[in-house]
This record gives structure tokens, sequence and C-alpha cells, in this order.
């Protein structure tokens, strides 16, 4: 198979494929989401679709210096669990795993990792695994939401840089994953009034001003497990957003891939 034409994604390599995919990759990157509820009108798989839809547009780009690992579909999402077909795992169970992904991809060769989230409610801990497996692995290791990478577009467009099941989630479900959208079915968030000022959303998302990170429940926060209006996504801006993500992604990665590991 030529270089052109192998695949970035590693899980459609053969093993021969895959050495000199190790050898000529400078770094891995791992997407990871999560299977929970996003409102009446997307599916369960949004966030780790778009994550890993994400991950090989920038691949792409920087082939063959990157390469896509098997995605991670499960993330910490307990504060989804009253919402049927959602599936959390433990900090402990979602830490191993990524743990031993890494350290199995090390033994073929891996020399750095970029774990690419796409889920608010993992942002926090993947920091404390990234400098983990750091120092235990002797790699370079960073982490990144994605749409933190287009926070500035996102504020001027919509108002916000995060939200759950949105416009942003919907446009981009429009742009680069159209299956995880129910255009029927988008619904206009039931949100319900916050429980203490200056609180952001459960599991990650920062309103304006909002600076107290207090423990709740998804029902707690929306009735219909939405937030923001998503029937007024476009595929335009979800093309906008995806572009400005990557192009951004694109430039750390060029940086990143180019220090010598210590």
């Amino acid at each position: 198979m030529s270089d052109h034409a192998r695949s970035v994604v590693l899980s459609d390599l053969t093993w021969p494929e895959a050495k000199l995919a190790f050898a000529e990759a400078e770094v891995v990157l791992i997407p990871l989401g999560s299977n929970e509820q996003h409102g009446p009108g997307m599916t369960l798989s949004t966030d780790i679709t778009l994550a890993t839809a994400v991950a090989r547009r920038v691949a792409e780009q920087l082939r063959p210096r990157a390469m896509v690992a098997p995605s991670l579909p499960f993330g910490l999402s307990p504060h989804h669990m009253r919402f049927p077909g959602t599936i959390t795992l433990q900090p402990a169970t979602f830490s191993a795993v990524l743990l031993d992904m890494m350290r199995s991809l090390k033994q073929h060769g891996a020399k750095r990792f970029f774990l690419l989230n796409g889920h608010g409610g993992n942002q926090a801990i993947l920091s404390v695994i990234a400098t983990q497996a750091r120092m235990e692995l002797g790699v370079p290791v960073a982490t990144a939401i994605y749409l933190a990478a287009a926070s500035d577009l996102l504020t001027r467009r919509f108002g916000r840089s995060y939200a759950h099941a949105c416009e942003i989630e919907a446009s981009l479900g429009l742009a680069i994953a159209p299956h995880i959208v129910r255009e029927g079915a988008l619904a206009m968030g039931e949100e319900l009034p916050p429980r203490y000022r200056h609180t952001a959303l459960a599991g990650g998302g920062a309103p304006a001003g909002a600076f107290v990170d207090a423990a709740a429940s998804f029902e707690e926060i929306t009735v219909n497990g939405n937030i923001g209006d998503p029937r007024l996504a476009t595929r335009e801006d979800g093309e906008a957003i995806a572009a400005l993500a990557v192009e951004r992604l694109v430039e750390f990665l060029d940086d990143f891939t180019t220090t010598h590991p210590d």
C-alpha cells in the first residue's frame, strides 16, 4: 500500500502497515468522548463521533506524522444517567483503560500522545492522566477538548463557547457527521433556573461569569436533556467551527511533533 493510500486510522491497518505507520508517526491521537444522552434530536454517540471525525481531519493534514488510535467511546457521564441509554465509567476505570492503551501503543513505537476530547465531563481527569502518563511513560502527552480550539469563534457566533446538544454540536453534526442529527426531533432546551448563582454546567462548561463547579445531575439543569436551541444549527456554521478547530490543532501538533522527546 502506498503512503498516499494508507489510512491514518490505526484500526484500519494490517500489522505490517501499522509497523510502518508507527515508525513514521510522531504523535498518536486518541479520540475520547462519551455514550450519553444529547437531547431528543442527537444520538448517544455524539461526543465520540465528533471527536473522532475531528481527529481524522487533523491526522490527514499531518500525515504521515500523525495517526489516530481506536476511540475510547465511554467517558465520565454520571450526571446524565437519568436519561436512558447513557453509559458511564468510574474515574478509575476510565483512567486505567486509557493508560493501558498508551502503554500498549508506546510498546509498538508511539512517540507522543494527544488526547483529543469531545466530552466536557472528561476534561478534569484527562489533565491528571496526561501528567501521570508523561511521568510514567517518559513521552510527551497533551490533551484538549477540541471545541476550545475555536472558542473565540463560538463566543462571537453563539454567545458562548460550550453547552450541550445545542446549536454548536448540532451544527458540527450537520457538517461532519450528519447521521448523528435527527433534524425533525431537534428541540429547544427546556432549561431550568440555576440552583445557585455563579455556577458552571455539570460536567464542564462555564457560562459568562460562572466560577463555581457545583455538582448536579443534568435533569436538574434541563428537562429534555439539552441546552440552547439546536434548531438554529446550520451546516455552514459547523464547517466553520470544524475548519478553525482543525487548523489550530494542526498548528499545535506541528510544534508538538517537532520537539524531541526527552
